[in-house]
C-alpha cells in the first residue's frame, strides 16, 4: 500500500489509539498543509498521540493539518478518521506530556464554562420539561445535602466503625506497654 505521507508512514503504521485521551473543549487553529484551508476548530479529547476535534470546514482523510495547540510549538497532525464534521487526527511527532497538560488547563470545559458549543441534532435537545441541570453538584454538596447514595443507617454504622478502627493501635500499644 502507499505511503499516506511521509512523515506518518504507511497505512499499517497508523495503529489505533494506544494513549488515554483527555475531554476537553480548547479552539485551535487548524490549517491544511495540502490546501491552504484554515478554520478555528474545536478539540474534543487530547492525548500525546492524536485528538478529536468538531470543524465546520470539510477536510479529506489523509490531510496533513499544522495545528497551534497550547504549551506546543506549531505541530502537525494526520486525519485518520473522518465523520463531518467530527474528525480523528494522529500527531506525527507525540506531544510533550507538559503539552497536554497545559491544555487541559486552557480547557474552559474543565471550569465547568463553555466558549463555543457545539450545535447538537435536533433529536438530541432535550425538551424543557426534561432538561438537564446546567451544572451537576458537585460531591460536596452532595454530601451536604444528604445525596451521597448512603442511607442515615449506613452513615452511623460507617461512622462507629471508623471511630473503632481509630482506637484500635491505642489498645494495641496499650496491650504490649502491660504485656
Amino acid at each position: 500500500m502507499p505511503a499516506l505521507n511521509p512523515r506518518f508512514g504507511n497505512a499499517e503504521t497508523v495503529r489505533p489509539r494506544r494513549s488515554q485521551r483527555r475531554t476537553l473543549q480548547l479552539s485551535a487553529l487548524a490549517v491544511s498543509a495540502t490546501d491552504g484551508t484554515a478554520d478555528t476548530v474545536d478539540i474534543l479529547n487530547l492525548s500525546e498521540r492524536g485528538f478529536l476535534m468538531h470543524s465546520e470546514t470539510e477536510f479529506i482523510l489523509g490531510d496533513v493539518l499544522e495545528m497551534d495547540l497550547a504549551g506546543a510549538e506549531t505541530c502537525e497532525a494526520l486525519i485518520v478518521w473522518n465523520n463531518a464534521p467530527q474528525y480523528g487526527c494522529q500527531f506525527a511527532t507525540p506531544l510533550p506530556k507538559a503539552a497536554v497538560s497545559a491544555s487541559l488547563l486552557r480547557s474552559p470545559a474543565l471550569r465547568g464554562e463553555i466558549s463555543r458549543p457545539l450545535a447538537p441534532s435536533p433529536a438530541a435537545v432535550p425538551s424543557p420539561e426534561t432538561s438537564l441541570p446546567q451544572t451537576l453538584p458537585s460531591a460536596d454538596d452532595r454530601v451536604a445535602e444528604g445525596q451521597d447514595g448512603l442511607s442515615a443507617r449506613a452513615r452511623l454504622g460507617l461512622v462507629l466503625t471508623l471511630a473503632a478502627l481509630s482506637w484500635t493501635p491505642i489498645v494495641a500499644a496499650i496491650a504490649i506497654l502491660r504485656g
